[in-house]
């Protein structure tokens, strides 16, 4: 019963994001999915160059990662938000965003991984949520710089401290949502929860 509830939530959000394991094995069809996961932001596309270079680049270096990802959650915190600090200075150099788009690319990304079954089952919980409009809008206190359009969130030699430490006050007041028993019970990790909020408004 368990195994299935945990099948549906996958299977429900690669039928809703249209992701198969074919996705990911050919550069091209990697590229596209770039694309849509920098497409999610709504704020401009980037060209089939742009993917193809940052799939290349910076996302398939990380499926060799995946597998050892930090088996405790504040290493865990400490490798996402490194990598989205990384991916923010790239977006930035394209002019196609800045730490708001990196943080939902970088976690789609993740997303995508744990659905295709690319994450080890143990390590699920660690995954952090996909911050939108959405989202935010769960909660009763956004700290700045997030109360505005998360697609306006930026990083600077000033502000990288402020900037981070406001996203993963964010994840933890997310993470001690789910850790709530009666919503511990329903989801397996935050990443389901996530998915579940999704998928009963589409």
């Amino acid at each position: 019963m368990f195994s299935e509830a945990v099948m549906s939530f996958k299977s429900e959000y690669l039928t809703e994001v249209k992701v198969t394991l074919a996705t990911y094995a050919n550069q091209d069809s990697a590229g596209d999915r770039i694309r849509r996961l920098h497409g999610t932001a709504r704020t401009g596309a980037i060209t089939t160059n742009d993917g193809t270079q940052l799939w290349v680049s910076f996302f398939e270096p990380l499926l060799s990662q995946i597998a050892a990802l930090p088996a405790t959650q504040t290493c865990y915190d400490n490798f996402a938000t490194e990598q989205i600090l990384r991916l923010a200075i790239r977006l930035q150099q394209m002019r196609k965003g800045d730490f708001g788009h990196a943080q939902k690319m970088f976690n789609l990304y993740l997303k995508d991984c744990w659905a295709l079954n690319s994450v080890p089952p143990p390590l699920e919980t660690f995954l952090h949520l996909p911050l939108d409009r959405t989202l935010l809008s769960r909660l009763l206190n956004v700290p700045l710089p997030w109360t505005r359009s998360w697609t306006k969130v930026v990083v600077n030699p000033n502000t990288p401290l402020q900037v981070v430490n406001a996203y993963q006050q964010i994840q933890d007041k997310f993470r001690a949502r789910w850790q709530q028993q009666h919503i511990a019970r329903c989801f397996n990790s935050p990443i389901e929860m996530d998915q579940f909020i999704w998928h009963t408004i589409i």
